[in-house]
């Protein structure tokens, strides 16, 4: 048996294959890509704000213990021996006053850019001696750190963020009382906080976490990623301070100090008004109610609070830790964008690593496409030669797989095919063969049919008048005497019936239906008729007629 091959390039199937595995794979892996990546977004955010929790909480302890540094430097100036001996002297020497006057300077020299200014005052509120001499004989007992102290008798009072009556320099007033051996109040020291110094503190918290997430070697990118001037607008996370009223008292963005974060009450704001807390400067709202309910609520339950929100078009994640110190908060800040750039990351690797999947189920679908083709071609290709007539053409079977049975199956048709075909074949040949020879009877019947026709009507019309005429002739023959007129009679009745037989002739050979019809060619008619119908028997007709004209007109 002769086996066939024919190369087809059938790239359709091979397609469709491909196409079927990439749907069956890519969908899935896009559709895990992107739930995963929702997911790590989800636990990065929670992780940034627990991050921006545990950052806030640092940034407090340290602001608490900076105010706790603060506040013992006043309470040590409150129990210095040569500060007590002047305030209990009802009468003050201007040499015990200079001589403390030179204290207080010292102490301020110790860290000039924190003291603001430390200043004494008596019982009756009358600055005594300080740093900065315009104070002296200044009358302070509207400021909340004298009669906190003398009034209400606290330990010791940290200020709200206020405004210098005299120096107009913001700071932060933290008073001690200044008691004699009786342990009765003789004074008041106050120790005056620069606001700049705390605005570079709060600034410094900011620097250090952004060096301590760049040192950091899980974020390696994170200098290239988050710290780009170019790209942000803010380079490291926004750490601010608000006092109990909402206020913004500390900000990187110096614009937004002395802001509150919602609408101020009325009732607050005519006690800003009446301390001349931040003297003629109007408070205006940066209108976040989202901050000051988290700042309220760190407050009110003294723990640390993170949540995302969407402020001046962009999401932000903060995290809110209350002071200890003061009814204050601290606050940390970072948008969404600065810090998802690990979300990014992730996102790049899990690209890259479905990218490196997707082409191996690529070069997979490809492999197997080829495997699955290969047999499909190439049984294409035997059935294309089948369509050709060529009945050798058969698969060669090589294996013993599904391609291998399929093969086998498929020669085992063809075989059925090939000997069906040959059956049918035959079975035609043989059934043309007694078509013809039932034609060629059917003719046969057809032309005896037709002769014993033509004999009939010869003898029923031609044969009588022929009779007849013979008669006629026999009768002229015998009349006595050569009676003329007799015989003219037979003669006419000779040519008469000559005259009907070449008239019934014509209808023989017409046929019926055209028996009522005049001939112009009855020489045609005879060729057409009587020639025809010979030649099918093989018969040559040949005929001649002298009186042409005269046979026509009958």
């Amino acid at each position: 048996m002769n086996i066939t091959r024919l190369k087809v390039k059938n790239w359709g199937l091979k397609y469709k294959i491909l196409f079927s595995f990439l749907i069956i794979s890519i969908i899935p892996i896009m559709a895990a890509s992107y739930i995963q990546y929702k997911e790590s977004s989800k636990y990065i955010l929670k992780l940034e704000q627990d991050s921006l929790s545990v950052h806030a909480e640092i940034i407090r302890k340290q602001i608490d213990l900076y105010f706790d540094d603060m506040k013992n430097v006043t309470m040590m100036l409150a129990l210095n021996q040569e500060i007590i001996e002047l305030m209990v002297k009802k009468e003050k020497s201007e040499e015990k006053v200079d001589q403390v006057n030179g204290l207080l300077d010292s102490a301020k020299m110790i860290s000039d850019r924190e003291y603001s200014a430390i200043f004494i005052l008596d019982v009756d509120g009358v600055c005594v001696a300080s740093t900065d001499r315009r104070f002296i004989k200044t009358d302070y007992t509207f400021r909340p750190y004298y009669w906190n102290i003398v009034d209400i008798g606290n330990v010791y009072y940290i200020s709200n963020f206020s405004i210098g009556l005299r120096s107009l320099i913001p700071g932060v007033f933290i008073s001690a009382p200044i008691r004699n051996n009786n342990h009765e109040l003789i004074g008041v020291m106050v120790l005056k906080v620069a606001g700049a110094a705390i605005w570079q503190l709060i600034e410094d918290f900011s620097r250090d976490y952004r060096l301590r997430i760049a040192e950091n070697e899980d974020l390696s990118q994170a200098d290239n990623v988050i710290f780009e001037e170019e790209k942000y607008s803010k380079p490291y996370p926004e750490v601010y301070l608000v006092n109990q009223d909402g206020i913004i008292i500390s900000h990187r963005e110096r614009e937004l100090v002395y802001k509150s974060l919602d609408t101020l009450s009325e009732e607050t704001i005519d006690r800003i008004i009446s301390s001349r807390q931040f003297l003629e400067r109007k408070i205006e709202s940066i209108n976040n109610p989202v901050l000051k309910e988290l700042h309220e609520e760190a407050v009110k339950y003294k723990r640390p609070v993170a949540r995302t929100y969407f402020y001046n078009d962009r999401w932000n994640v903060i995290a809110i830790s209350p002071l200890e110190n003061k009814s204050w908060s601290v606050g940390v800040s970072q948008s969404y964008s600065e810090f998802s750039f690990l979300a990014r990351i992730l996102l790049n690797k899990m690209v890259i690593l479905s990218g490196f999947f997707i082409a191996g189920i690529i070069l997979l679908a490809l492999l197997l496409s080829k495997i699955i083709t290969k047999p499909m071609v190439y049984l294409i290709s035997i059935i294309k030669e089948l369509g050709n007539k060529k009945w050798s053409a058969r698969v060669a079977v090589k294996s013993q797989d599904e391609f291998g049975l399929l093969g086998r199956q498929f020669n085992q048709l063809i075989d059925i095919i090939e000997e069906y075909s040959n059956n049918l074949e035959a079975k035609v040949i043989k059934r043309t063969e007694e078509i013809t020879r039932l034609q060629q009877e059917n003719l046969r019947l057809r032309i005896i049919e037709e002769k014993e026709h033509i004999y009939g009507d010869l003898h029923d019309s031609l044969g009588a008048r022929l009779t007849n005429i013979f008669i006629c002739n026999d009768v002229a023959q015998s009349v006595p005497g050569k009676d003329h007129k007799k015989i003219k009679g037979m003669l006419e009745r000779i040519e008469s019936n000559c005259q009907l037989a070449i008239s019934d002739l014509k209808e023989i050979i017409l046929d019926k239906e055209d028996r009522y019809k005049r001939i112009a060619d009855f020489p045609g008619i005879i060729i057409l008729n009587i020639e025809r119908r010979l030649k099918l028997k093989n018969i040559n007709f040949d005929y001649s007629i002298k009186n042409q004209k005269k046979l026509i007109a009958y």
